[in-house]
């Protein structure tokens, strides 16, 4: 008998691009719940999706201006095919369907002022769906499964840059793939092959007692992980690296697991796609879902992020793909997720895990000799000395990093965060607080007009002048102090706001300030003053006085001494020195 479905949970999605052979289409990774309470992963496909646009009637076409937004009542609605879309909308404004569209036109034709809701991505609108349906069914998003992937590289002279080991872990399964050829130690001067059975006993005399200990120690922030013990491993010999990977992600596939984290996404991820390409391998057969590459939408792509950033966390690299689960740069979510606590001194996996009470990495008495080699020199020493305990040190760096997410749910976090803005834009503010005001006005009966951007161009990528980019912690809690019982509580009421530009403006401002021009209560032109033409004229002060307003704790003084005619701190000291003498 076929289960009720009562609700969808949406994880994550793709859009896959049509041809003349196939229609385009969207594939969901999804979790359904049943009736009876129960649920299950699935991958859903959206072929040939629809998506809708509006445009400004005439008789309200009298600003030369983008707006913020519209009211529905002013717009006329099309329903066009997603991969049509762009040549639909070039149709409404110049009568034609053109023969191609570039990048430069794609944005020139978003500047109209009279388009609305043109940029939305067909992921995030997809996701909206679900929201609705989900709250309309009175339910929670389900919690989604989550894993971790680490592989070994050789840096020996003889192997150099072959891949040893890798290990998946699935909740409380973890899967080691090992290459056969390493599996050879030293042991009283002999070289001597390594068994699975070594393998399972090193696990068992030196893992299993560090996870128990963590959870003696952890008990109550991991008290609901305690059913999920024991780990369950299993293990898997290959003559040759690309049967390692086809190995470890058939394991992926079979477990269904959500999101995939990886310490340094951008050196496990490409060593695997090399290999496969190296051996003529497509990267379909390998990380796409098997069903969905029979019903031939498999699609994979992988994204350096190659933006110029202050700190290699703020990268956020992406791999496009059609599975159930979606590859996560942990190291990167790790320091977005927690930017208001600033950057750590390091971010090796060993000291984020002593900071949380997890042990660091595996540390084994018998190998205590190489404790003052160089990182690269004590890496060839256990994999040419030491393999089995090797082994044991890559399957804990998986297993590790399964406890940090059931301690932290840093994975469970992100999906809730970007909310229905898809994961490949975690780190983008512009899209998300976008896809966020477009969901939300346009249940009031209003459209978000169209951002110049062409659609799922990343913040880095966007063309910019200028601008001033204040610390985050100015932005919180700046607003008056309006109930006397309670004289620390900053509110988000504000007595000044700057709209020079709503379009240029961070959209967290915009946001958090509420700034657009339906809110404007009034312009200020310019500020005279003698004290102050002693610093700007009166239309460059305004600026100024804005930024400072903005920011009263870091210019709290240049604000009394520039607008309000008080002394500066040369001028105090000296009136301070006269007070003495007096």
């Amino acid at each position: 008998m076929t289960k009720k479905i009562s609700a969808r949970t949406h994880l994550h999605s793709c859009y896959v691009q049509g041809n003349e052979y196939k229609k385009d289409a969207v594939v969901v990774s999804e979790i359904i719940e049943y009736e009876d309470g129960t649920t299950e992963p699935n991958l859903k496909i959206y072929a040939s999706p629809k998506v809708r646009f509006w445009v400004t009637q005439p008789p309200y076409r009298t600003h030369q201006d983008k707006k913020e937004f519209e009211s529905l009542k002013c717009l006329d609605e099309y329903q066009v095919s997603y991969k049509d879309k762009d040549k639909e909308i070039f149709k409404v404004f110049n009568g034609y369907y053109p023969n191609f569209l570039t990048h430069q036109m794609k944005r020139d034709l978003y500047k109209n002022p009279y388009l609305y809701g043109g940029n939305i991505s067909i992921e995030a609108l997809l996701a909206m769906r679900y929201k609705k349906d989900l709250l309309a069914a009175g339910k929670t998003p389900q919690t989604p499964r989550t894993g971790f992937f680490d592989i070994e590289k050789s840096l020996l002279k003889d192997s150099l840059g072959r891949l040893p080991l890798m290990v998946f872990t699935a909740e409380n399964k973890v899967y080691l793939a090992m290459m056969k050829s390493f599996m050879v130690e030293s042991r009283e001067g002999q070289r001597v092959p390594v068994t699975l059975d070594d393998i399972k006993q090193t696990v068992k005399d030196y893992i299993d007692p560090m996870v128990e200990n963590i959870f003696k120690e952890k008990g109550k922030d991991l008290e609901e992980y305690k059913s999920r013990l024991p780990f369950h491993y299993e293990f898997y010999i290959g003559d040759h690296e690309v049967d390692m990977i086809k190995w470890i992600f058939a394991k992926m596939h079979e477990s269904k697991t959500s999101f995939i984290g990886v310490w340094n996404l951008n050196f496990d991820i490409p060593e695997c796609i090399k290999i496969l390409k190296e051996n003529g391998i497509p990267l379909e057969d390998v990380f796409a879902d098997p069903k969905i590459r029979e019903a031939g939408y498999a699609y994979v792509n992988y994204r350096e992020d190659k933006k110029d950033v202050a700190h290699f966390t703020q990268k956020w690299h992406w791999l496009t793909n059609t599975a159930h689960f979606q590859f996560i740069d942990s190291t990167s979510l790790y320091s977005y997720i927690r930017v208001v606590d600033g950057k750590e001194a390091s971010y090796a996996l060993d000291d984020i895990l002593k900071k949380f009470g997890l042990g660091g990495k595996l540390k084994i008495d018998k190998t205590k000799e190489l404790e003052n080699l160089q990182t690269a020199d004590w890496h060839r020493e256990m994999l040419s000395k030491y393999f089995t305990y090797y082994a044991a040190y890559a399957m804990w760096d998986g297993m590790s990093l399964q406890l940090l997410e059931w301690l932290n749910n840093d994975l469970t976090a992100m999906m809730l965060l970007c909310d229905v803005t898809p994961p490949k834009f975690f780190v983008n503010q512009t899209i998300k607080v976008t896809n966020t005001l477009y969901e939300e006005w346009l249940e009031k009966g209003y459209v978000l007009g169209t951002g110049v951007n062409v659609e799922g161009i990343r913040d880095e990528d966007l063309e910019t002048e200028g601008g001033a980019v204040l610390e985050p912690q100015n932005l919180i809690a700046q607003g008056m102090r309006l109930f006397p019982e309670w004289p620390s509580l900053a509110t988000h009421c504000y007595a000044w706001q700057s709209d020079l530009d709503f379009s240029a403006q961070y959209p967290t401002n915009i946001a958090v300030l509420n700034i657009s021009k339906q809110t404007k209560v009034a312009t200020m032109l310019s500020i005279k003053g003698k004290h102050v033409q002693k610093y700007y004229n009166p239309t460059e002060a305004i600026e100024v006085l804005g930024t400072y307003l903005i920011t009263p704790n870091a210019n709290g003084v240049n604000l009394g001494v520039e607008f309000f005619g008080l002394p500066n701190y040369q001028e105090m000291r000296q009136l301070f020195e006269e007070s003495l003498s007096s």
